[in-house]
């Protein structure tokens, strides 16, 4: 195939020729439904068959890989290098996600959960700043109070985190 076209056969196309008798008629019955599978999968796909992944048109129609093999690809082709480029995992979203439409939603899920724990961690630090400020006036007041001033070692942390 590869000399006919001169890129390498996508994973469908190769399961297909592979499955077929010189005169064009399936190896079996078995070959025959799974390669009329394999067909509709690949006049419905919105990916790039082109491109090895767990869910193009082989990986749909049958299925996850066994640990130790790929089909397709020959021999001493694992999964785990077969797909490594094509498989990102972003925390518990994962490619599978990207092509049943639920990623924007998932994405977003997340999105508004960082967002939330950032606007929390923002009204945290408010408080505490809130505290601190209370905590150097009355440092500050009990100062003046026993000393009578400022001693000029502390007269820097007085200083007004707002003026410039």
């Amino acid at each position: 195939m590869m000399a006919e076209t001169g890129q390498k056969p996508e994973r469908g196309q190769l399961y297909l020729v592979t499955h077929r008798n010189e005169d064009g008629s399936y190896v079996n019955e078995a070959a025959k439904e799974i390669c009329e599978k394999i067909e509709l999968a690949l006049s419905q796909s919105t990916v790039d068959e082109s491109k090895i992944s767990p869910n193009d048109a082989i990986g749909k129609v049958l299925g996850k890989e066994h640990s130790g093999r790929v089909r397709c690809l020959g021999l001493g082709v694992v999964p785990g290098r077969a797909f490594r480029q094509t498989r990102p995992r972003y925390n518990d979203l994962n490619a599978s996600s990207y092509n049943n439409g639920s990623c924007s939603s998932q994405c977003q899920e997340k999105y508004n959960q960082m967002l939330n724990a950032h606007n929390q961690s923002q009204e945290n630090y408010r408080e505490m700043m809130n505290v601190n400020t209370q905590m150097m006036n009355a440092f500050k007041a009990y100062m003046i109070m026993k000393v009578g001033r400022i001693p000029e070692e502390f007269a820097g942390i007085f200083v007004s985190p707002h003026s410039t």
